[in-house]
């Protein structure tokens, strides 16, 4: 047991670092390219915040362990809303919905739309097919709001500067090395979470929910809190919005690496809990957006203290249910 915890933290350690350098060489490349509009946008960004998730998930599938891939993604997403509370702690102006574009209505909707679908595939009936009917959805509703929120905001990229060859040959080979130790560290975090999962009676709806979601979410804690100290706020926001909806659409190729029937179907009733409460954390914030509380305790607002809330409330039915899943 002591040697698996050694491995998870050495491995989510590995993660923490390599996302970091991950997550700033693929803003390089976008910078550099000139790429920083669809292409970068809706793919290679994202991917760069959520290829631990992708990895370990992967990983967990190979295993045949489906509740420990799908909740590091659920899990991931209400970390990913309880970052918000760290930005408001972090900006210390108040509300942090006092200071953000109320164009984030349209991201955190189409999350909880997303989640909603995912809680649907649980429910639809068992049919002979290799995946899941939702989880190609996912895919098509994540591009079709990416394609709108990409149209409704100004693109930035290499137009109008020289590109410099020296920064994007160090950031690709950055990019590709963070690459590779993450996907090393991802499968070995995902094996230690599957150990762990089984001795200490915790389960793997909670291990992935929790543990294992903390682990490959440190990237994104660290990029997103970083740009909210440095004032940019709808960046902060907008990127977590964005990492959760790419979470979701990592439903589908896992699904297709289940070789099992699909995933949907072979998981804990737990995750419909976990699922559920992915909507209500979008709720509160699409509630911050559209009618930001004046109530402030200390420099965080009624709107992002209620998401905190959530997620440990989420954390702690979890702890308490886990055993028993």
């Amino acid at each position: 047991m002591h040697q698996a915890w050694i491995v998870f933290l050495l491995s989510a350690l590995l993660v923490y670092l390599a996302g970091t350098r991950l997550s700033a060489s693929a803003e390089k490349i976008a910078r550099e390219t000139g790429l920083g509009g669809l292409w970068m946008g809706l793919i290679i960004l994202p991917l760069s915040t959520s290829l631990p998730e992708l990895v370990s998930g992967w990983r967990a599938v190979s295993i045949g362990a489906p509740d420990l891939a799908v909740g590091n993604l659920l899990g991931s997403n209400l970390i990913n809303f309880f970052i918000i509370a760290l930005i408001d702690l972090v900006q210390g102006r108040g509300s942090v919905f006092d200071h953000i574009s109320r164009s984030h209505k349209v991201a955190v909707t189409m999350v909880a739309f997303m989640s909603l679908l995912v809680i649907g595939g649980m429910l639809f009936p068992g049919l002979q097919l290799p995946v899941s009917p939702v989880t190609p959805l996912l895919l098509i509703a994540y591009l079709v709001a990416g394609r709108v929120l990409f149209r409704s905001r100004p693109q930035r990229g290499a137009a109008g500067r020289r590109r410099n060859s020296a920064v994007l040959t160090r950031a690709v080979l950055t990019y590709l090395a963070s690459s590779a130790v993450i996907i090393l560290a991802a499968v070995n975090l995902a094996d230690a979470a599957e150990t762990l999962a089984e001795v200490t009676g915790l389960g793997r709806t909670f291990m992935g929910s929790f543990l294992l979601a903390i682990s490959t979410s440190l990237p994104e804690v660290v990029t997103t809190t970083t740009a909210a100290r440095l004032g940019a706020l709808d960046m902060a926001v907008g990127n977590i919005l964005g990492a959760n909806m790419f979470n979701l659409v990592l439903l589908f190729p896992l699904d297709i690496f289940h070789l099992r029937g699909p995933l949907l179907h072979a998981l804990s009733p737990l995750h419909f809990f976990t699922g559920a409460m992915g909507i209500v954390l979008a709720s509160l914030v699409y509630l911050g957006l559209a009618r930001p509380s004046r109530f402030v305790v200390g420099d965080i607002g009624l709107n992002s203290l209620l998401i905190a809330g959530g997620y440990i409330f989420t954390i702690g039915i979890l702890y308490m249910w886990g055993m028993s899943f």
